[in-house]
């Protein structure tokens, strides 16, 4: 699981083409927590990167750097203004990595090696998770089948068999009314809530 860091001292919201950036006095938080640091002068200070701000009654996509992931978020579902970003995690993760060798454990379950997990990330203004929402987003993740063959490529795994999961005590656990799109090759679920996410 993500750490969220709880003490914060100064908050500042900065856009750069689309790019929103958290900057936070790091005085009194351990560095072990941090993901990045860098030295504004003589203030130590960590960067969230974040790729959208919704605002409350709004609606919004966000994508993941590599276009594979997409969060949309319809209007009225946010109880706060949204930073948004989708993180993006090797299969070679210690984390992912200990969820895909216990889901092998389980003979249903195949982990499609090579594809990443991804961590839809909103945060409100304080820089702390939004958690629960008032409504459903949804979440999908493309997979490839570039000769339509209905199976993952480089793979024997049939397109629709492919189901979503939430990592949890580094566990995959299933998102049951995750479902594949043939037509737009992507698997995507109806959630009031984000987190890892993998299929």
């Amino acid at each position: 699981m993500r750490k969220i860091i709880s003490l914060i001292i100064i908050i500042l919201v900065i856009s750069i083409n689309n790019i929103y950036a958290e900057i936070v006095n790091t005085a009194t938080v351990s560095y072990k927590d941090l993901a990045k640091k860098e030295s504004f002068g003589t203030t130590t200070a960590i960067i969230k990167v974040y790729t959208k701000v919704i605002e409350p009654g709004t609606s919004g996509i966000a994508t993941s750097s590599d276009l594979k992931a997409r969060l949309i978020i319809p209007a009225g579902v946010l109880p706060t203004i949204a930073y948004v970003r989708i993180d993006e995690y090797s299969y070679e993760d210690p984390k992912v990595r200990e969820a895909n060798e216990d889901a092998e454990k389980n003979s249903n379950l195949k982990p499609i090696y090579g594809n990443k997990s991804y961590d839809f990330i909103m945060d409100n203004a304080q820089g702390k998770s939004i958690g629960t929402l008032t409504g459903n987003v949804t979440i999908s993740i493309a997979y490839s089948d570039i000769n339509n063959d209905g199976k993952v490529d480089g793979t024997n795994i049939r397109v629709q068999t492919l189901k979503m999961f939430i990592l949890k005590d580094n566990k995959w656990e299933l998102v049951s009314n995750s479902k594949p799109d043939h037509a737009q090759k992507i698997v995507e679920a109806n959630l009031n809530h984000v987190s890892i996410w993998f299929f």
